[in-house]
C-alpha cells in the first residue's frame, strides 16, 4: 500500500522513490465512511530519468531564424531510454504554441541544427525545444528571436553646394526589414575613385 489513505479533496497523488525503467501498476480506489470501493481504478507506469533542458542559441536573418545546441553541451548520463530528436515549437506570445517540426532527427543530444523559415521579419519569435528518447519528453528550452533584412537604400539623395560645403538630402528607406532605424552612415571620398572616409559614426 503506497498511502492508506490520500486527501479527499485531491485527485493527485505523486508517488516518489521508485526506480527509473521499472514497470509499477497502481489501483486506486474510493473510500468513505462505509468502506471501500469494490474495484479501484488500475494504470501502469515506468518513471524514468528525464534528459536535462538544453542550450541552445538563436540566430536570426532575413525572414528565419536558426537553432543550433551549444558546441560544449554535455547531457546528463545516464538517461532512460534511446535519444530519438527534438520537437520544436514556436510562439508569438509563449502561451499559443505551434510545432515546427514532429522530430527534428539527430545522431546525438548535442548535434541540433535546424534553420525555421517562412517568418516576419520584426516579429519576436519565442521557440521551445524538447529533447525526445524512447522512455518520454526531457525538459524544454525557449529562446526567442527577431528575424530580420537589411533596410533599403534611401531615396531621392540631392546636393546642395555652398561656401566650403555640401548640403544633403534624402528621403527615408521604403523598408527596414523589420528593424528600428538608429540613424544614417555618411561616408565621403574625393574623386570618384579611392577610399571612403568616414563622416558619422
Amino acid at each position: 500500500i503506497v498511502t492508506q489513505l490520500a486527501d479527499p479533496a485531491a485527485t493527485t497523488y505523486g508517488v516518489s522513490g521508485l526506480t527509473n525503467g521499472t514497470s509499477y501498476w497502481f489501483k486506486v480506489s474510493t473510500v468513505t465512511s462505509v468502506g471501500t470501493s469494490v474495484l479501484g481504478a488500475i494504470g501502469a507506469a515506468i518513471p524514468f530519468a528525464r534528459l536535462a533542458a538544453p542550450q541552445v542559441s538563436a540566430t536570426p536573418g532575413n525572414g528565419f531564424v536558426t537553432l543550433v545546441t551549444a558546441a560544449n553541451q554535455t547531457m546528463q548520463n545516464p538517461f532512460t531510454g534511446t535519444f530519438v530528436g527534438y520537437r520544436i515549437e514556436q510562439s508569438l506570445d509563449g502561451v499559443n504554441w505551434q510545432t515546427v517540426t514532429p522530430l527534428a532527427i539527430t545522431n546525438t543530444p548535442t548535434t541540433l541544427g535546424v534553420t525555421i523559415r517562412g517568418l516576419v521579419n520584426g516579429a519576436q519569435y519565442r521557440f521551445r525545444i524538447t529533447p525526445i528518447t524512447t522512455a518520454g519528453d526531457g525538459a524544454s528550452t525557449i529562446v526567442a528571436a527577431s528575424p530580420f533584412a537589411a533596410a533599403s537604400a534611401v531615396g531621392q539623395l540631392a546636393s546642395s553646394a555652398g561656401d566650403s560645403r555640401v548640403t544633403l538630402t534624402w528621403t527615408a528607406p521604403t523598408s527596414l526589414g523589420g528593424a528600428t532605424i538608429l540613424g544614417y552612415a555618411i561616408d565621403r571620398r574625393v574623386g570618384n575613385s579611392g577610399a571612403w572616409d568616414v563622416l558619422t559614426p
